[in-house]
């Protein structure tokens, strides 16, 4: 190609969630630019049974009253496209 490139600069996200497995409380750490503006629990049949918009690097859910079992966090950015899932189990 002459004279420039057509990549699209990608910004990267990290996420970590902790602890997993995990009891009463979930701890969401997300860092990055364009980081995620929401935060979504799905169980295993793809129903969404937790949502919330997310401004801090850091976010802690009371789990304690999920059942116990296999869920997934979806981290959505602000373009609405989903940065990352994480699967998380609940004793």
């Amino acid at each position: 190609m002459i004279g420039g490139s057509n990549e699209l600069e990608k910004t990267e996200t990290f996420v970590n969630i902790y602890p997993n497995p995990a009891q009463n409380r979930l701890n969401v750490y997300i860092i990055g630019e364009g980081t995620a503006n929401k935060m979504q629990i799905f169980d295993l049949s793809g129903k969404m049974i937790y949502g919330q918009n997310v401004s801090e690097m850091l976010t802690i859910l009371d789990i304690s009253e999920l059942v116990s079992g296999l869920y997934v966090v979806k981290i959505v950015g602000p373009d609405g496209l989903s940065i990352s899932d994480h699967k998380f189990v609940k004793e």
